[in-house]
């Protein structure tokens, strides 16, 4: 994980993320000028980017994330691991910080004028997928999809943005248990 993020920007900033055993991760600013790139592990994804989201909030930026939508692929050891990355990615980001997510499908940004004329002016020591992070930022930004503000942003206290990675795994824990009891509660109700 990087320890500094290079550059400081205040206000929204876009956040692409394009899941795989290794993802690719870019954080542009409004104007849509790259602040950093890297490149998370499989098995680490989820706790460097809550790490990272926590690092992002506590520098005064409000972060709104792109993330590529996956299809669904066949049932052998990479799929199973690429499914757990993208349920760790949408974990962190929804379930835990509740921020905003555009989901872009591959056919959707790959061809659009931003991804073909972006793509070959990066940088030739950037990763495959981090410039994809980029050109997807880009393209949800070159869209007019205007940043919105997440949620539980105001409920944030120090403390929180201060947690420790296992109180996230208790808090993303309870989230789940929370979620199956009002599943169970609705389907009592429906049935009953």
């Amino acid at each position: 994980m990087i320890d500094t993020y290079g550059t400081y920007a205040t206000g929204h900033v876009w956040l692409g993320i394009d899941p795989g055993v290794t993802t690719g991760v870019a954080l542009l600013d409004e104007k849509g000028e790259v602040l950093n790139t890297f490149n998370l592990h499989s098995a680490t994804v989820k706790d460097d980017l809550d790490e990272m989201i926590r690092r992002i909030h506590r520098s005064g930026m409000v972060i709104n994330v792109v993330k590529e939508k996956i299809a669904r692929v066949g049932g052998g050891e990479l799929a199973r691991t690429l499914e757990g990355v993208v349920h760790d990615v949408q974990e962190v980001v929804v379930d835990v910080y509740d921020l905003p997510m555009h989901e872009v499908t591959p056919g959707e940004w790959k061809s659009s004028r931003v991804a073909k004329t972006l793509r070959p002016t990066l940088d030739k020591k950037l990763s495959a997928h981090e410039k994809d992070a980029i050109c997807m930022a880009a393209y949800v930004m070159d869209k007019g999809v205007k940043p919105q503000r997440a949620l539980k942003v105001g409920h944030w206290g120090r403390k929180r943005l201060e947690d420790t990675p296992d109180r996230v795994r208790h808090r993303i824990y309870d989230a789940k248990r929370r979620a199956k009891r009002k599943a169970a509660r609705d389907a009592q109700r429906s049935n009953g």
